[in-house]
Formats: structure tokens, sequence, C-alpha cells
């Protein structure tokens, strides 16, 4: 019993030795409430639309993928318990700009699949040097898996191994490692 608790206080010790900072901060992305690390969201446009699927950018069972007018808004969030006819689509987490579809979809959360954010890919990612990336859609058919800031593209599995999450990054002078400091689902 001593052992046990000798291993489990030197754990502990060991553990606190390192910082926050050097670990990858997962956040769920809260549109209806304001919280930290994202922008409190403004409606600049409100359209009619239809959200048939779950969100290809974000597996969470309130994320949908709609259109309208000919455009794609991934992903859309529906609030549990306000009008469920009603989505907000932001631009990113980063951002103030969102835009309301109105849908007569009938939105069956039940057959969306759960977020897992252990296996997930997150919706979007904040990299250790400030540059941001948003997840591209699969229907692109590009190589990579997230566009970001001055022409960089990330691809590759998100690498989970360590506390910092890791992935390739793609920009003028070739790919390297970059690390994740954020990652929003």
């Amino acid at each position: 019993m001593f052992y046990i608790k000798m291993v489990l206080f030197s754990c502990t010790l060991v553990l606190s030795a390192f910082s926050y900072a050097d670990y990858t901060e997962p956040r769920l992305y809260q549109p209806y409430s304001h919280a930290f690390y994202q922008k409190d969201l403004k409606i600049y446009q409100t359209l009619n639309g239809h959200c048939k699927s779950q969100s290809s950018k974000d597996k969470r069972t309130d994320a949908w993928h709609c259109t309208s007018e000919g455009k794609h808004f991934d992903p859309c969030f529906k609030h549990k318990y306000v009008n469920k006819h009603e989505l907000v689509c932001p631009v990113s987490p980063w951002s103030h700009k969102a835009t309301r579809i109105f849908t007569n979809d009938v939105l069956d959360s039940k057959k969306n699949k759960h977020l897992n954010m252990s296996k997930t890919s997150p919706w979007a990612m904040e990299l250790t040097d400030g540059t941001h990336c948003v997840a591209i859609s699969p229907a692109s058919h590009l190589p990579y898996k997230y566009k970001c800031q001055n022409h960089q593209y990330l691809s590759g599995n998100l690498l989970r191994c360590k506390g910092t999450w890791q992935i390739y990054r793609k920009d003028e002078e070739g790919t390297q490692i970059a690390e994740v400091k954020r990652a929003w689902f």
C-alpha cells in the first residue's frame, strides 16, 4: 500500500513540473454563449437554406452542413433549446462574422456522430506561432486538410502522442512539423 502511494505521489510531482503551456488546449466551440478564446458572434447575413447532413468539418451532434443560394456553410450550429429551424454558421472561432440560416428541414441529430476529441479532427486550430487554420471540406479534393493564413496548409494526420499535438505544415519554404496551441471542436 505504501509503495502505491509513493508512486502516485511521485507522478503528481512530475506532472506538476510541466506548465499547461506545454499542452495543446482542446476547446469546444460555443456559438451561443461567451467563451474564452473565441469571439462573440455578430450576424452579418440571414438566409433561407437546407441543412440535410452532419458537418463534414466538425463531428458534433449539433453541427450541420448547410447550403443556401449555391453556397456551402460548414459548420452550422443548432441551438439545443431555441428555434429548431435556425442555425448559426461562424466563419471561424477568431471571427465575429456569422451567417444565420433558417431551414424547414427536420434536423434530427440522433443520426449524427458524437464528438470524440481524442479521435476526431478539429474544425479549427491555432498553431504555437499564432497562425490560424480552418478545416477544408473533404469534397474539395485538395491534398491538404486545413487552410491557414499566409498561403500555408496543414496535411497528414494530427499527431497526438505528446502533450503538444503536431501536424505537417506546408508553406513557401517546404514542409515541416508545426505544433498546435489550441484546437476547436
